[in-house]
């Protein structure tokens, strides 16, 4: 997701967080068969984009902004395994590797628990280098 500073920035993410606070309301009743039980961003953004205008908040033909996804269905992955297990995973930070491909996106990693707290301060320690 790419987003600036802004106002309608700052709207569209409270909307977000209201739709998320009321996750079981909004999959029940404004809905259409949603079978989430928890919400996922892919749903939130989705609907509080629907809601405050597409038009407004996605940019379609912005082809250029690309990232890696690394949801198992997806890839055709296995979901009763974890993707770092469908694939070799590397991290030499700032640079991750999969399957021996640097990736030069960001990646989506999904699998919450592959961002170690270690990998998190390790990213830290490169952002405080780049910006001093």
């Amino acid at each position: 997701m790419y987003f600036r500073y802004s106002q309608p920035a700052a709207e569209f993410f409270w909307y977000a967080e209201c739709i998320f606070k009321n996750w079981d309301y909004v999959r029940d009743n404004l809905l259409k068969n949603c079978r989430d039980e928890d919400p996922t961003t892919d749903v939130v953004y989705a609907f509080t984009a629907k809601i405050l205008g597409v038009e407004q908040y996605t940019l379609p033909s912005m082809d250029y902004i690309n990232f890696v996804h690394m949801k198992s269905a997806i890839n055709g992955f296995s979901e009763a395994s974890r993707w770092t297990e469908s694939v070799m995973c590397e991290t030499d930070l700032p640079m991750i590797r999969i399957n021996n491909v640097n990736q030069y996106h960001p990646v989506h990693y999904h699998e919450k628990s592959w961002a170690t707290d270690e990998i998190i301060k390790e990213y830290e320690r490169c952002l405080q280098k780049k910006n001093s």
